[in-house]
């Protein structure tokens, strides 16, 4: 016997909750695509319209997500709201293996090698638009290197058969022909010495420099240069060219100037940071090597010569040699200093204390360079080196290396 409804509800909605916890307990069906079998009920005085959209959002299958995706609605026409957007990047991410591209996700030292790398690419792109496209000519060089190249060997063919009093191009005592052979063997060897430096720290990441005077060993092409990242200046006609003529003709010194043209930080390894300007010193010690070689071959051991040439090959030997080996000091400016960075960077114990230390330092790099000279300049000084430099000459089995007689061809308004 049945009670009446006093409220005059349908028996069925009455008892919907208890058949809805029997069928729990029961496998489901299959629902059809049409919805699930008890559809949510529309709210009071719904239209016809809403009770259908009702039936679509709960046969909407859960997301893969979870859960609270699941109760957000789709879009009933495929729309560009925010919802689709975040739906685009979920499903662009699906075919990916899990925590791919997902922040936080994968291996941390996969994500810090890949940071590391994107950051050179950033940085080296940033040094200079030239790295980023080129060609082969951007290695070649140039053709007032090959001038300087002819110059100086017409001079050095002057020099060698002493055209100048043949031709009665002297005014009696001063020859000129020395001095263009050796200043433009200089030049030479200043080209060589930037472009070793110059080379490997392109070769180790530094793409900012690609087609210029510095790899092309055009030292008259020689720009100033701003690192964007530390701020730091440095290269230059004056520094890279006419600064160390200066110094040859003053003192009869071989000092490069300070080779601060390159982006460390673009640079990625402690080793590669050491070996770019270690580089220009093993260039200048190479050339030395050649030149003195080239004096063993032209003048017996045990022998002196007066020939204005070999002179002048004499002193170019101790022009490089001192290059290389001044340069070895730990002085800021100095290639020495350039090598001793990586190592100091990494023995301090606050980072961004040593680079701001350093940074002032690089900038005083002109006036060590200078400073240097200057003590060497000192005539007692100087005397000191030149004793120690024909001592090297001798202990290596090179006695005729006269570096006085080359003086005085290159110096002839001193003489």
């Amino acid at each position: 016997m049945s009670t009446p409804d006093p409220a005059g509800t349908d028996p069925e909605e009455s008892t919907g909750g208890t058949a809805s916890a029997v069928a729990a307990d029961e496998p489901a069906p299959q629902a059809p695509e049409g919805g699930p079998a008890d559809p949510p009920e529309a709210p009071s005085g719904a239209s016809g319209a809403e009770q259908d959209q009702v039936e679509r959002d709960a046969s909407a299958e859960p997301s893969e997500e979870g859960g609270e995706e699941a109760d957000r609605p789709e879009p009933a026409d495929g729309g560009t709201g925010g919802d689709a957007d975040a739906g685009g990047g979920r499903a662009g991410r699906a075919g990916e293996e899990p925590g791919a591209d997902a922040p936080g996700g994968g291996d941390p030292e996969d994500r810090d090698a890949g940071d590391g790398e994107a950051g050179s690419g950033v940085r080296s792109g940033g040094a200079g638009a030239e790295g980023a496209s080129g060609s082969a000519l951007d290695f070649v060089p140039s053709p007032v290197f090959l001038l300087v190249l002819a110059v100086t060997g017409i001079a050095g063919w002057f020099s060698w058969n002493r055209t100048e009093l043949e031709l009665g191009w002297t005014d009696g005592g001063s020859v000129y022909a020395p001095f263009v052979f050796i200043i433009g063997g200089w030049i030479v060897s200043v080209a060589v010495h930037e472009f070793a430096h110059t080379l490997v720290a392109y070769l180790a990441g530094d793409r900012g420099l690609r087609g210029s005077g510095y790899l092309r060993l055009n030292p008259f092409a020689y720009r100033e240069r701003r690192i964007t990242a530390s701020g730091e200046r440095g290269g230059g006609v004056f520094t890279g060219l006419v600064l160390p003529v200066l110094f040859v003709v003053i003192g009869g010194l071989g000092i490069p100037g300070p080779a601060s043209h390159t982006d460390r930080e673009a640079i990625g390894g402690r080793g590669r940071r050491m070996l770019a300007p270690l580089a220009g010193i093993v260039a200048s010690l190479v050339l030395a090597v050649l030149l003195a070689a080239a004096v063993t071959v032209l003048l017996p051991a045990g022998s002196v010569t007066d020939n204005w040439f070999i002179g002048g090959l004499m002193f170019l030997c101790f022009l490089n040699l001192t290059a290389a080996l001044v340069n070895l000091l730990p002085v800021p400016g100095m290639d020495g200093y350039g090598i001793l960075v990586p190592l100091l960077e990494a023995a301090t114990a606050s980072p961004r204390r040593f680079e701001g230390m350093e940074r002032v330092a690089r900038g005083f790099g002109l006036f060590g360079v200078i400073a240097v000279f200057g003590v060497l300049w000192l005539p007692d000084v100087q005397l000191v080196y030149l004793n120690e430099i024909t001592g090297l000459f001798q202990a290596i089995g090179m006695p005729q290396m006269d570096v006085l007689y080359g003086d005085v061809l290159m110096r002839f308004w001193a003489s």
